[in-house]
């Protein structure tokens, strides 16, 4: 019988020797970020009655407190060093498996606060690794570097799992700082990096003062959040490479859609469906856009959580997100969650903050929706910047925007805007947060 073996890890070999083993074993690994809470770690272990953890062994008190649950404890040596090839033995250790029988958990946020537990199969996992490698085209001759943590599904099937079927060279960059990340990818002669939104945000920033040369940087693929178009072009112009927009959900294996090269991609898109995909748009009321069902055979087999429902309509999974087909090449416009319904219409609070992005006028924007008696919900405009903006904000609302469309508050916050452990903003915060304060 199976049984759940936790992994609480940073990124490196030692990661990835424990990952096989738990395979080797026909268990399933259960992916805990580090940077998750003593008390949720605690609770995981518990509710899926976990009886053996392998841990990094430079953190004590996640290690004190699974030796008071007395479950059995793997320590994992892991070096602290800028980076860190991956090891021959890796490739030779790992094959590729395409049984049904559950692999992974995934958890759905960073830390394992209040997430969702999504198991994958071998099946699931390797497939929509086939299917990132059809466009990568790794090879033995290509290098890529992996910043993001493993415990992410876009990275461990994305990155890890390519590189190990392809037989791509793969350095994990384990510096967190942008200017150390970007020394490794000059030294290292990357090819191939995976971000997320805010990453390349960072780092492009950075490259513009400092100017690292990548003669051999080939391809930047960008994933986990709305990116706007702005970013693209200025990192492009920054780097001297394309930018590559992806998009998918831990539900389906992860990877949906992607941006292509030799592809005729569409500004704004996240490219067409991989290859045994199918996505079918359910549009609002009077709207060109709408809900995003997915249909793919990289489906996950279910949550941790078994009283978590999973509606499916002739295949096809509704993924949370909202968005449009066009060319037959997918367009997201944000979460279905998190649109705001003032004065009877939708606001849609990512593109507005898409468009403020594509002006740089600010450092960071979220907009938000909170209870009111009159509207229904009311539009708050919270930014981040070196400067108060709020009349430069104010014009731009008046002059872009429809009236139930304009915020009615904007809010200035002196640090930046909190995210969750998946880097995305964390919105429920901000929400509870000013909802409390009465505005």
């Amino acid at each position: 019988m199976k049984e759940k073996v936790a992994l609480i890890c940073k990124n490196g070999n030692g990661f990835v020797e424990a990952l096989l083993d738990i395979w080797e074993a026909e268990n399933i690994a259960v992916l805990i970020d580090i940077l998750s809470s003593v008390k949720s770690i605690e609770k995981i272990i518990l509710e899926e009655k976990i009886t053996e953890a392998y841990v990094d062994s430079q953190n004590e008190v996640i290690i004190l407190a699974l030796k008071n649950l007395n479950i059995k404890i793997i320590k994992i040596n892991v070096e602290d060093i800028m980076y860190e090839e991956l090891q021959e033995s890796s490739y030779l250790k790992f094959h590729s498996r395409y049984a049904d029988d559950a692999a992974i958990v995934f958890f759905s946020s960073g830390t394992t606060d209040n997430a969702k537990g999504i198991v994958l199969s071998h099946n699931a996992i390797n497939t929509n690794a086939d299917k990132i490698q059809n466009y990568i085209q790794g090879d033995s001759d290509k290098i890529i570097g992996v910043v993001k943590s493993l415990v992410h599904s876009s990275t461990l099937v994305g990155e890890l799992l390519v590189a190990l079927k392809s037989k791509m060279k793969l350095f994990f960059i384990k510096s967190m700082s942008p200017a150390l990340v970007l020394k490794s990818i000059q030294k290292l002669n990357i090819n191939i990096i995976c971000l997320n939104p805010t990453l390349l945000q960072i780092l492009s920033k950075l490259q513009k003062k400092k100017k690292y040369i990548f003669p051999l940087l080939q391809e930047i693929y960008v994933s986990g959040d709305i990116i706007s178009d702005f970013l693209i072009f200025n990192a492009e112009s920054i780097f001297g490479t394309k930018v590559y927009n992806v998009y998918g959900v831990t539900e389906c294996g992860p990877r949906i859609a992607a941006q292509q090269k030799g592809m005729r991609n569409l500004i704004g898109s996240v490219g067409y469906p991989l290859k045994g995909v199918e996505i079918y748009i359910s549009k609002y009321n009077k709207k060109e856009y709408g809900d995003i069902w997915v249909k793919t055979e990289c489906f996950m087999n279910g949550y941790l959580d078994k009283n978590i429902i999973i509606s499916k309509s002739n295949g096809f999974w509704n993924t949370g997100d909202y968005g449009y087909i066009e060319s037959g090449q997918l367009f997201v416009l944000g979460r279905s969650k998190n649109i705001i319904v003032s004065a009877g219409r939708n606001v849609n609070p990512e593109i507005i903050e898409n468009m403020i992005c594509q002006t740089n006028l600010v450092k960071e924007i979220v907009i938000i929706g909170i209870p009111d008696k009159i509207f229904g919900e009311k539009v708050i405009c919270i930014y981040s910047d070196e400067k108060e903006k709020n009349k430069q904000l104010k014009d731009f609302f008046q002059q872009n925007l429809s009236p139930h469309e304009r915020p009615q508050k904007i809010i200035r916050v002196k640090n930046s805007i909190r995210r969750n452990g998946n880097r995305k903003i964390d919105r429920n915060y901000y929400r509870k947060k000013f909802e409390k304060d009465g505005y």
